[in-house]
């Protein structure tokens, strides 16, 4: 931290003290212009800045954080306790020896691309960059895409369940893509008056 209470790396205060003349004992703020007397014990015998020190702490413990969260449990996503081996790239899930069998074998994953565990981790890569968009499935009419949430029963439903089940005048229906548009813009709402508050 210089005299003027701007703050530079030491780097780059070594750097911008090579520029001038080497045998000055003044180093000059390239923000404000002003002289700093640069103390007998060099540059870094300047005052730190604990508050960007603690700061930059801060953003590596975030950025560890985020780091793990992205590394797999070594369990099964089933439920039963088994060691996972295999991660499916599509599902963000990692499965056992068994479900990994399973998963060949259903009709709605059949596709989807499955790769070692090791190999996953290896790849240090969010889950997000490596699948492709996921079309869920209903669970009663196994061949029919979610289309439709029912805001009654508070429920995403596929076309069928709505001409069958949901077609009464009581429940509300909307298309998944327009609430997700509205709940964006709800969003967007909520964070604009944050930061006109803020």
């Amino acid at each position: 931290m210089l005299d003027c209470l701007h703050s530079f790396c030491l780097k780059c205060l070594e750097e911008m003290m090579s520029k001038q003349k080497p045998e000055a004992e003044k180093i000059t703020c390239p923000v404000c212009r002003r002289e700093t007397q640069v103390p007998d014990g060099g540059l870094q015998s300047l005052a730190s800045s604990f508050f960007l020190s603690s700061l930059v702490d801060e953003v590596k413990q975030q950025e560890a954080v985020l780091g793990e969260a992205y590394m797999p449990t070594t369990t099964c996503d089933c439920g039963e306790g088994k060691e996972a081996t295999w991660r499916c790239l599509d599902c963000s899930d990692n499965l056992c020896q068994e479900c990994r069998k399973a998963h060949g074998r259903v009709k709605s994953t059949r596709d989807h691309q499955i790769i070692s565990l090791g190999d996953w981790q290896e790849s240090k890569m969010p889950p997000a960059e490596h699948s492709k968009p996921i079309t869920r499935m209903c669970t009663i009419h196994t061949d029919h895409p979610l289309c439709f949430y029912c805001d009654t029963c508070n429920t995403l439903i596929c076309s069928m369940c709505a001409t069958l089940d949901h077609r009464s005048a009581e429940h509300n229906l909307l298309k998944i893509n327009d609430l997700i548009r509205s709940f964006r813009s709800e969003v967007e709402n909520i964070l604009q008056k944050f930061e006109k508050s803020r």
